[in-house]
C-alpha cells in the first residue's frame, strides 16, 4: 500500500484524539469509510478545513507499522456553511453522518454521491423540507445496503419485521421519490401523518 495517498472525501465526524489532535472520520470514493489523525493547534488551517460535512481532496500518510493514518492536507472544495446556520439542519446532517458510519454497502462512489447530494439539498432547505430530505436519504441508503423492500411489496402492504405501518400517503411518496435526487423530491409533498409514518418506517428499516 502506498504510504501517501490522495482521496476524494467527505468529513463525517471529528472528535478529540489525545492532547493536541483530533480524529476525523471520512467517507471516501476510493476506500469507503476510514479514519485518520488530524494534528495542529486550535487555530491551524488544517483543523479548520477538516470539519464535519466539508468535502474535498484528502491527503493521507499511512504508517504501515502502526496501521494508522494521518491527514497531511485537505483541499476543501465545499464548506456547506448553510448547514451550520440552522440547528435543525445541523442535527439532520449529523443524523446522515451517523447513518453512514453505522453501515456502508454497495459502491463507495455511489454512497459518496448520495451523501453529498443530500447535504447539498439540506444546506439551504426550509424547515418544512428538512425532514423529507432525511427520510429520502434513509430510503435510498436502505437500497445501497440491499434491505429496501420492493415497490410491489410496499403497495401490497408487505411489512417484514413488524416495522411501523405505512399508510397510502407515505407509500406513494416513497415509491415516487425512490429514484429521484434530493432536490427533485421537492415537488412531492406529504401530510404530517404520512411524513411521520415514512420516517418511522425508514428509521426502523436501518436499525
Amino acid at each position: 500500500m502506498n504510504r501517501n495517498r490522495i482521496l476524494t472525501a467527505l468529513v463525517l465526524r471529528v472528535r478529540p484524539f489525545g492532547e493536541n489532535a483530533r480524529e476525523g472520520f471520512f467517507l471516501t470514493r476510493e476506500d469507503g469509510i476510514l479514519r485518520a489523525a488530524v494534528y495542529g493547534g486550535a487555530k491551524s488551517k488544517l483543523r479548520a478545513y477538516v470539519s464535519p460535512f466539508n468535502s474535498g481532496v484528502l491527503y493521507l500518510y499511512h504508517d504501515p507499522v502502526r496501521d494508522t493514518n494521518k491527514v497531511t492536507d485537505f483541499d476543501c472544495l465545499n464548506w456547506r456553511p448553510g448547514l451550520r446556520e440552522m440547528y435543525e439542519r445541523t442535527i439532520t446532517a449529523d443524523e446522515i453522518a451517523k447513518t453512514i458510519l453505522t453501515g456502508l454497502g454497495g459502491s463507495f462512489d455511489e454512497a459518496l454521491q448520495m451523501a453529498e447530494e443530500s447535504l447539498n439539498a439540506l444546506e439551504n432547505a426550509s424547515l418544512t423540507r428538512i425532514r423529507p430530505i432525511l427520510i429520502h436519504f434513509w430510503w435510498r441508503w436502505a437500497n445501497i445496503l440491499g434491505i429496501r423492500p420492493g415497490f410491489h411489496d410496499l403497495q401490497e402492504g408487505f411489512n417484514p419485521g413488524h416495522r411501523p405501518p405505512l399508510g397510502e400517503g407515505a407509500t406513494r411518496w416513497l415509491t415516487a421519490t425512490a429514484t429521484l435526487s434530493p432536490a427533485q423530491t421537492a415537488r412531492f409533498t406529504m401530510d404530517a401523518q404520512s411524513e411521520y409514518e415514512a420516517a418511522a418506517f425508514c428509521h426502523a428499516l436501518l436499525r
